[in-house]
């Protein structure tokens, strides 16, 4: 199979929306602002129109938060991560594509999302790249 030697990189950055900010009421780092901040992800990477070929996988866990830092999982022909940083209520958010990715779609659909899951986190910075790879390099 042969793979266009270009890839598109879409970063953002979320400030975690804590449980008096929240019409769910629930804090940061519970049960269920994981499940709405996953949720949230989830349907983002399908808006993309992009499929998981494998579960999330998680690593780097924090002994506060008893929860995993580092979160990633494989799609076709992309990858997708994000960390948190409890201690500055942060999360970076890495989406890696072979498919061209629209950088005004991503920025609406991440936040319309994250609104739909009860705002686990609110979009505070993004930004798109497109690495391009030559025979030369």
């Amino acid at each position: 199979m042969y793979v266009e030697p270009r890839e598109w990189c879409f970063a953002a950055v979320l400030k975690v929306c804590d449980g008096r900010t929240r019409p769910a009421g629930l804090d940061p780092y519970s049960d269920g602002w994981w499940r709405d901040l996953q949720k949230a992800i989830n349907a983002f990477v399908r808006d993309q129109g992009l499929i998981f070929i494998s579960g999330w996988q998680e690593s780097f866990y924090d002994a506060q938060t008893r929860r995993a830092r580092v979160r990633s999982a494989h799609l076709k022909q992309s990858h997708i991560a994000f960390s948190t940083y409890p201690e500055h209520d942060i999360i970076s958010l890495w989406l890696v594509s072979c498919k061209p990715l629209d950088y005004e779609r991503c920025v609406r659909s991440l936040q319309k999302n994250l609104d739909t899951q009860g705002f686990p986190a609110t979009v505070i910075k993004a930004e798109m790249t497109k690495l391009e790879f030559s025979d030369e390099s």
